[in-house]
């Protein structure tokens, strides 16, 4: 089972029920971040932003703050 394609930056959350992660997606030169609920499959776009500008740097920190 493949529950992610293309999946390179990711983080669990402390509690083990979300995945936050790096959608680098090419053909629009941009990068979105991503919350996946692992129950449900449920997923909710946090953030994106193009990469135009800058390309060849990267995002590639993601975590979790907990409360």
């Amino acid at each position: 089972m493949v529950l992610f394609e293309g999946l390179s930056q990711f983080k669990v959350s402390h509690n083990g029920t979300k995945i936050a992660f790096i959608e680098d997606i090419y053909e629009d030169d941009s990068i979105h971040i991503w919350v996946r609920d692992l129950k449900t499959g449920k997923e909710n776009k946090i953030f994106s932003f193009p990469i135009r500008p800058f390309k060849g740097y990267y995002l590639g920190l993601v975590g979790w703050i907990e409360d």
